[in-house]
């Protein structure tokens, strides 16, 4: 097991399948506010292949190397030559087995181990490539199931807009039995959902995805949440945005506010929301009372006009 802060990895060996296991980590449920709060969405250039990546990912990819994951692999691809290596991960741990199945492939520095075939199965991961790196690794990558479940948050984000691209083959599971097959352009439009269900992310299969000890929230608490985590995540960018220095116009997770409380954020989100609704009401109230009195005007300037036309005197025509 690879440790390092809110990252964990594991390598090891299941004899039943004959396969490496090499799995990662999701994000633990209170750890996903703060992750949106900071998360970056600028990308970088891969440098194994032609395209982008996330620039967080890979980052916490390359942390996970540094404490011990590099040296993991190592023992274990000697240890099992030829195997067929298995690769998994949940939420942000999905984003980085997706980035570990590319460097087997990509990165010469693993071409001197007898590598077997490398497979995928993800849940509920977000976007991490471009739409050209995310074409190379459905072409290199022996198998890729990307499992989402109904309503989940997180696969929908980073969004498109940002430059980034699902990987194929996605399977969209509407309901624990019932799922679909998507086409291989990993953002089939026919697969396209609005994701907003938090729950649904932390629920694979009837099974929670945090630990046991974590309590999460309702469903409308956890969207308040992130809801108010994106707000300010967006108001930190345009902040960012308008920097002098081009290099540094998204910034960093080391440069934001770390560790903000769901707690805090869920009650503020609730206020804001509260001050909004009151804001609205009263804006509703204003414009009804103005459109009640030009209706009033109106139809006093019609009775007016009728009361003129009946006394006025008659002419006849010739």
């Amino acid at each position: 097991v690879i440790t390092s802060d809110a990252l964990q990895a594991y390598v090891g060996f299941d004899a039943s399948l004959q396969k490496i296991i090499v799995s990662f980590r999701g994000s633990l449920f209170s750890e996903i506010p703060n992750l949106v709060y900071n998360l970056d969405v600028a990308r970088k250039a891969y440098p194994f292949a032609e395209g982008t990546v996330h620039n967080d990912f890979y980052r916490w990819y390359m942390v996970l190397l540094d404490h011990g994951l590099t040296a993991a692999l190592q023992r274990i691809l000697k240890q099992y030559p030829s195997s067929d290596v298995l690769i998994c991960g949940h939420s942000i741990g999905g984003a980085l087995a997706q980035i570990a199945a590319l460097e087997l492939k990509a990165n010469n520095a693993w071409s001197a181990y007898n590598v077997g075939a490398v497979q995928v199965v993800t849940f509920g991961a977000p976007r991490c490539f471009c739409k050209d790196l995310a074409a190379v690794f459905n072409t290199i990558v022996d198998v890729n199931w990307r499992i989402v479940y109904r309503k989940d948050v997180v696969p929908v984000v980073p969004y498109q807009d940002y430059g980034f691209h699902h990987t194929a083959t996605k399977i969209y599971y509407e309901t624990e039995n019932e799922f679909y097959v998507c086409d291989g352009s990993g953002e089939d439009p026919h697969c396209k959902y609005i994701g907003f269900s938090l729950m649904n992310h932390l629920y694979y299969f009837g099974i929670y995805g945090g630990c046991t000890d974590e309590a999460p929230y309702t469903t409308s608490e956890s969207l308040f949440a992130l809801w108010a985590a994106s707000l300010e995540l967006a108001t930190t960018k345009l902040r960012a945005n308008n920097s002098t220095d081009d290099t540094m116009a998204i910034m960093s997770t080391a440069e934001m506010v770390s560790e903000p409380d769901i707690e805090d954020i869920v009650y503020k989100w609730k206020v804001e929301m509260d001050s909004a609704s009151q804001i609205g009401c009263i804006m509703f109230a204003t414009s009804g009372c103005l459109m009640a009195c030009i209706c009033a005007g109106f139809l006093w300037k019609i009775k007016m006009n009728i009361k003129q036309a009946k006394n006025a005197p008659y002419y006849e025509m010739y």
